[in-house]
Order: C-alpha cells, then sequence, then structure tokens
C-alpha cells in the first residue's frame, strides 16, 4: 500500500466515528460525548502529522502529541462513565500533564525520539488503565468485557511498538525522518486497526445504553419509578418459566377519588407516590411491583405461598393505614385493600391470577375496605406492625 495514501484514512475513518458517537450523544448519551471527543482527537492527530508541517518537526511532534493525550483523557473518560465508575478528572489531568512534560523534556531537552514515543505511548496506555484498574471485576455484559480486552490490547501496542522502535531503530533516528519511516507507517495501521474495532465496539456499548434508556422510559410509571403495566408484561413474558409457582397481589387505594376532590390532584399524586415508596421498602428483592394505572397497584411474588403474600399484604396494609401524609396537606389516614390469588397449574398467564386477585379484591372493597382477602378466605394474618413510612418517602 503507498503511504502517502494511507496517511488521510486513518483520520477520515476516527472523523466519521466521531460524527457518530456525536449522534448517539444527540439522542441521549451523555457518555458518547467523551468518546466523539477522544476519536476527534484521533482525527486531529493523524492529520496533524501533515497539517502541522509547517511548524516544524519538534513543534508538529509536540502538537500532535499534546493531542494524543486529550484524546486518551477523554477516551478514559468515556470508559469511565460507560462502567459507572466516578469520572474523578484530577488524576487523569494530573497524568496527561506529567506525561505531556515528559514529551516536552524528551523533544526540547533531551532531543530523543525514543524518550518521545516511550513517554506519550506510555502515558496514553496508563490513561486506558486507569478505568479498567477500578473495576474489581470482570464486567457482566459481553461488550464491557470485549471493551477491557482492547483497552488492554491497545496499551500493550503502544508500549510493544515503543519498546521496539528504541531496540531497533538507528541510533540518528530523527523527528524529522520519523514521520515517513516504516515504523511510522507501522504505527498507523496498528493504531488504526485497533482503534477501529475500539470504535466499534464502543460505539454499540453507548447505543445499547440509549436502547436501554428508552426502554426503561416507555416501561416505567413516571411518577413511582415502578413498572408500568408495558413494563410488568415484558417481566412476565422474561420470566415465563417461573410463573408456574408465586402468586399475586392486587392493590387498590381506598377512597381515592374522595382524596382528589378534596385534597387535590397534587396530594394525589403524592399519596400514590408514598404508597410505591411502601412496596419498595416492605417487599422482598425477587418482587416485581407495578402501576397498573391510576390507584390501582400489582405485585408478582415468585415462588411464594398464598399464605406468605397475606403476611406480605398485611405488614403493606398496616404500615400504608399509618403513614403520615400531613406533609402533602391530608390529616386522615388513608387506607388500602389487597386482593391475594396464587397461581394456578392450568393458568396460562400469570392474568388469570390477577383476575382472580381482582375479585378477591373486589370482596375486600365491598366488606369495609381496609383489608386482604386471598383465594378461598378472606381472614387476614395478624403480623408485627411494621415502621412508619412517610409520605415523602
Amino acid at each position: 500500500m503507498d503511504t502517502d495514501n494511507f496517511t488521510f484514512l486513518p483520520p477520515l475513518v476516527m472523523l466519521i466515528f466521531a460524527g457518530a458517537y456525536l449522534l448517539v450523544w444527540f439522542y441521549g448519551s451523555r457518555v458518547a460525548i467523551w468518546w466523539a471527543l477522544g476519536f476527534f482527537g484521533h482525527a486531529v492527530a493523524f492529520a496533524g502529522e501533515v497539517a502541522f508541517q509547517p511548524l516544524g518537526d519538534q513543534m508538529r511532534t509536540l502538537l500532535v502529541d499534546a493531542v494524543f493525550l486529550l484524546s486518551y483523557f477523554a477516551l478514559s473518560q468515556g470508559l469511565s462513565a460507560h462502567f459507572g465508575q466516578r469520572l474523578q478528572m484530577g488524576r487523569r489531568i494530573a497524568l496527561a500533564l506529567i506525561g505531556f512534560g515528559l514529551v516536552a523534556y524528551a523533544i526540547f531537552v533531551a532531543e530523543s525520539l525514543r524518550s518521545e514515543l516511550l513517554a506519550v505511548d506510555l502515558t496514553c496506555g496508563l490513561l486506558l488503565l486507569i478505568p479498567i484498574a477500578r473495576l474489581g471485576g470482570w464486567p457482566r455484559q459481553m461488550v464491557g468485557r470485549v471493551l477491557v480486552v482492547l483497552a488492554v490490547m491497545t496499551t500493550l501496542d503502544f508500549v510493544g511498538r515503543s519498546l521496539v522502535f528504541a531496540a531497533m531503530a538507528p541510533a540518528d533516528s530523527s523527528f524529522a525522518t520519523y514521520a515517513t519511516s516504516f515504523y511510522a507507517y507501522a504505527a498507523q495501521v496498528s493504531g488504526t486497526l485497533i482503534g477501529l474495532s475500539f470504535a466499534l465496539v464502543g460505539l454499540g456499548a453507548v447505543a445499547l445504553d440509549v436502547l436501554d434508556r428508552y426502554r426503561d422510559t416507555a416501561e416505567t410509571d413516571y411518577l413511582t419509578g415502578l413498572l408500568n403495566r408495558r413494563g410488568f408484561e415484558n417481566m412476565t413474558l422474561a420470566h415465563i418459566d417461573r410463573m408456574s409457582e408465586g402468586a399475586v397481589i392486587l392493590c387498590d387505594i381506598d377512597r381515592f377519588k374522595r382524596i382528589n376532590d378534596l385534597y387535590g390532584h397534587s396530594a394525589g399524586d403524592g399519596v400514590i407516590a408514598g404508597f410505591a415508596a411502601l412496596l419498595k421498602h416492605a417487599l422482598p428483592p425477587t418482587a416485581h411491583a407495578a402501576r397498573f394505572g391510576g390507584e390501582e397497584f400489582v405485585v408478582f411474588l415468585p415462588a411464594y405461598s398464598k399464605m406468605e403474600c397475606v403476611r406480605v399484604a398485611e405488614t403493606i396494609r398496616e404500615a400504608f393505614g399509618e403513614t403520615d401524609l400531613s406533609m402533602i396537606g391530608i390529616q386522615d389516614p388513608v387506607t388500602a385493600s389487597f386482593g391475594i390469588a396464587s397461581i394456578r397449574t392450568g393458568d396460562r398467564s400469570i392474568h388469570a391470577a390477577i383476575s382472580r386477585a381482582d375479585a378477591r379484591m373486589y370482596v375486600a372493597k365491598s366488606t369495609g375496605r381496609n383489608r386482604v382477602v386471598a383465594d378461598d378466605t378472606s381472614e387476614s394474618v395478624p403480623v408485627v406492625p411494621a415502621p412508619k413510612v412517610s409520605a415523602a418517602a
């Protein structure tokens, strides 16, 4: 391949990826902006080998290295953000400045091409390794694992090629001859191939994050943070193998229309949010809770018996009846009614159990409200009262 023609390929490829990351950032990924800056820096650095030539060999090398350090600083930030880590920009800035100082010393004081390459490559590699070292374990998602492997490969490529150059380059190698050397061409090829892989996997990672965010938004109730009806439907499809056992609790806040009429819809929203907070606090980790609409909630407890669900429902009922709602202007206690049904062997879906729980809840409503009614029984199981939960929770 003609090295002169290849010179224009890396900056073009990196610029295209920078644009792709900007597009993903526009559609909601806050992480993508770091990746966009990183690959835009790559494009500028690769193009700078030619564009900065009028500035002289030493100044051109310094500027190219500075842009590379900035781009790997951004990629390091992007990796940390993807893995949910605190960015800790101070440490990365300090490392980048130290690396830049070593590069400047190698160029203008030591006038050593070997030292300059080692300084910039080692600093860029260390910037990438910071988020990897902070993981504390193997990422659970495959895309995260691939990013780890590529980050390590990139660092090994940096250090390896610097050591090879230090061992094999002629003693009279200079900044003027480096740009046209075979080593520079080989470094561009390896850097472009690994960078291309890194860019593709990173783009997939941020795109998946955006899709997950949109999915969560579509499946989460905005007021309570619980699943909505659509999210609950998808959850049952994802756990269809666990639908053969367990039980369903259907909950409905008593006289909710009266609350809205007397205290206003804002207070009504506060009651709903307070009930949802209580569910999150009182339910076991294996439970799946959803707001089915208005003041109605549904809970699925896999592997729970009917009577175990009665105990859970009684705990929630008692705690909700004792909840302090004065902060939202409601002085009187507010209660809820509960219907419980077990999943049966012949049920084709969880909706069969929900229908039976709904019928039990109607019985609870029609026989006085503020009670728990389960399949084949209207008896409540006494439990130790749960701690009070404020409506502001």
